[in-house]
């Protein structure tokens, strides 16, 4: 080719987290890899610089350089002396290693020539040959690595080459460390893209990329910023001409527009293949709202369905405790209403878990039978119980009754006895004669007294009987 083709130089920030979508790409998986020619791909050659398990060791390094940073920042505020700002960053707990801004801390590169200028033939007659081609893509492919790791050095973590799309070119990951030291934080070590002079200035790289591959005939890209900053200086100080001779503020602005139409104008050529992969994220970035959206609306369906549960076990706990109440009110009603019907004299209280008892009741006081019969589940076993309670009680009192008239006929008994034998002492120790008088007239008494003890005997003997039938009954 008679005219020289600019190398194109991109720098692409990246957070760690990118990079998945980086190796997918590589590996030519998942969307956005449509346009990628599949029987080319064995011409792809990843590793170029690195090894296959770079993501892996760039995690571990950056999960080290977190824990690390973390201990020196506490080590460093503990030898000051500052408590609270030591307490306060042991919460806070490990921090990423670099400053948070929208941009990722580290750079994706791309290098990569027009398609024209590895497929055009210096001589026309080979334009079948690929020997050209060939050549020139290895050409390319050494510059490219080699201006890699003699301005980034280490920092280039992997690199490889891609020959299945429009043109051959190549794909790596910067990652700028260093260190960093002060009083208030030790030694820091931080990913800081703008401390490398060719990220932090992207005319410099582009004027450093286009010097190196100049023994390739390839140039640096046009210097649209450049060549905008200088026409903005022409515009001011057409402007300033026009302000000096005294001419309006819109004849100045007129100056300033057309000195700047010869400015040349920002321009982003976006490939097919770079639109179609923008549009992918965008539907990938679209389903991955939707696929939050279902997730909120299903968590929110289990919260919900959780809720509708307790509700259930709450309103079936509360009919259990309202039945439970209901029931406890019926047999407090059923209990009143025994007590109302034994204290009115309209029922037999040890008779109340009889039918005919009720039957009775229900003829005399209807109100009272229907509030001690409204529930028979509870109503009946509360009677049955008054009627087992009154029953034991009267049965209480009759054998402590019992108990006492029988203490009190013993004392009586013995009183009796004393008396009697008082009596025939004193009648023996009077002359027969005055005895014979006393006994005349005692005898009368005697008899009174013999009788009225026979009396309690009988009645205790009935009493007894009849207490037995009770119980037996």
């Amino acid at each position: 080719m008679s005219e020289k083709c600019p190398v194109v130089l991109r720098f692409a920030a990246l957070f760690p987290s990118d990079l998945a979508r980086y190796v997918l790409h590589e590996e030519r998986r998942g969307r956005g890899s449509e346009h990628c020619v599949t029987e080319r791909k064995y011409l792809n050659r990843p590793n170029l610089i690195g090894d296959a398990d770079w993501r892996e060791r760039l995690e571990l390094e950056i999960a080290a350089a977190r824990d690390e940073n973390f201990a020196e920042e506490l080590a460093a505020l503990k030898r000051l002396k500052r408590k609270k700002e030591w307490l306060a960053r042991g919460k806070e707990g490990p921090k990423d290693p670099w400053n948070a801004t929208e941009a990722g801390p580290l750079r994706e590169v791309i290098l990569t020539v027009n398609k024209d200028w590895f497929e055009t033939p210096s001589d026309p007659s080979k334009l079948f040959d690929t020997a050209e081609k060939e050549r020139r893509e290895a050409d390319f492919t050494a510059h490219a690595c080699e201006w890699l790791t003699s301005r980034f050095g280490d920092m280039v973590v992997t690199a490889r080459a891609d020959h299945d799309e429009t043109a051959l070119h190549l794909h790596a990951i910067i990652v700028p460390w260093v260190e960093k030291t002060s009083g208030r934080r030790g030694t820091q070590r931080l990913i800081q893209p703008t401390s490398h002079p060719l990220i932090a200035s992207y005319e410099a790289a582009q004027d450093d990329v286009g010097a190196f591959f100049a023994p390739l005939g390839l140039r640096r890209g046009e210097a649209r910023a450049r060549a905008r900053r200088e026409a903005k200086g022409a515009a001011e100080a057409a402007r300033k001409r026009v302000r000096d001779a005294g001419g309006s503020e819109a004849e100045a602005q007129a100056a300033w527009d057309k000195a700047m139409e010869a400015a040349p104008q920002w321009v982003q050529h976006k490939p097919t293949h770079i639109w179609r992969q923008e549009e992918q994220d965008r539907l990938d970035r679209k389903d991955r709202e939707l696929k939050e959206q279902e997730a909120t609306l299903a968590a929110s369906d289990a919260q919900l369905a959780s809720k509708a549960d307790w509700l259930e076990n709450r309103a079936a706990t509360l009919t259990k405790r309202e039945t439970a109440v209901a029931d406890r009110e019926a047999e407090t009603d059923a209990a009143a209403a025994v007590l109302e019907a034994v204290g009115a004299g309209q029922v037999d209280p040890e008779r109340l878990d009889q039918p005919e008892e009720l039957a009775r009741l229900a003829a005399a006081a209807p109100d009272l039978h229907r509030r001690m019969t409204a529930s028979p589940a509870k109503a009946g076993p509360i009677r049955q119980r008054l009627a087992n309670a009154f029953r034991s009680t009267r049965q209480q009192a009759l054998r402590a009754a019992d108990a006492l008239v029988a203490e009190r006929l013993g004392a009586a008994d013995r009183l009796a006895a004393a008396a009697g034998a008082l009596r025939d002492a004193m009648l023996l120790a009077l002359p027969k004669g005055l005895r014979d008088k006393i006994l005349a007239h005692v005898s009368t008494v005697s008899q009174a007294f013999d009788d009225a003890q026979a009396a309690l005997s009988t009645r205790e003997r009935t009493e007894a009987r009849d207490t037995r039938r009770d119980d037996e009954r």
